[in-house]
C-alpha cells in the first residue's frame, strides 16, 4: 500500500528550491522595520518621559536597523506634527531624539515661528472673525448672537504656514 501524503508534505515538495529574491527580502525587511518604528513612535507619544529608554531599545537592534529605525521614527513624528497648539509639546518630544542635535537650528527656528504666531494669534483671530462676520452679513446673517465657527488652526496665517512646511521638509531625514 502506498503512503498517504499530508497537505504540508505536498506543499513542501512543490515549494522546494523556491526562495525570495533579494529585492523581496529587502522590501519585507523594510516593512517590518516600519511596523517596529510605528510601535516606537506610539510609545514615545504615549510617554515622552521614557524616550531615553525607547531610544536605548532602538539602539539594541542591529546597527543598520537601528539607524533606519531612528530615521523612520523621526520622519513619522515630523510628518505627523499636530496643527494646533499641541505642536510646541510635540517639538519638545522631538528635542529628546538623537536627530535633534543635528537639526537643532531648524527646530529652534520652527519654535520661534510658532511662538511669534501664537503671540499674534489674538489680533489675527479678531481680524479673521471680523472678515467672517462681514461674509455672513453679505448673506443677511447678522446680529450680536452670530459667532462664526473658526477652524482650530486658523491662528496660523498663510505666511507662517509656508514657513512651517519648509522647516518640516528640512527636518526630515533621508532614508538611504
Amino acid at each position: 500500500m502506498s503512503e498517504i501524503r499530508s497537505t504540508i508534505d505536498l506543499m513542501m515538495d512543490r515549494t522546494r528550491g523556491m526562495s525570495l529574491s533579494p529585492e523581496e527580502k529587502k522590501r519585507l525587511h523594510m516593512e517590518e522595520l516600519r511596523k517596529k518604528a510605528k510601535g516606537f513612535e506610539i510609545k514615545i507619544l504615549a510617554n515622552p518621559d521614557s524616550s531615553d529608554e525607547i531610544i536605548a531599545s532602538i539602539n539594541n537592534e542591529p546597527e543598520d536597523d537601528a539607524g533606519i529605525l531612528k530615521s523612520l521614527v523621526w520622519n513619522s513624528l515630523v510628518q505627523n506634527m499636530p496643527k494646533g497648539e499641541g505642536v510646541l509639546k510635540h517639538l519638545e518630544i522631538l528635542d529628546k531624539l538623537p536627530q535633534a542635535k543635528a537639526k537643532g537650528k531648524i527646530l529652534d527656528d520652527l519654535r520661534a515661528i510658532l511662538k511669534t504666531s501664537l503671540k499674534n494669534r489674538n489680533k489675527d483671530l479678531k481680524n479673521i472673525l471680523n472678515s467672517e462676520r462681514k461674509k455672513l452679513a453679505a448673506f443677511g446673517i447678522s446680529g450680536s448672537a452670530v459667532v462664526p465657527k473658526l477652524v482650530t488652526d486658523s491662528w496660523i496665517n498663510q505666511n507662517t504656514s509656508s514657513k512651517i512646511a519648509l522647516n518640516k521638509a528640512n527636518l526630515l531625514d533621508s532614508l538611504l
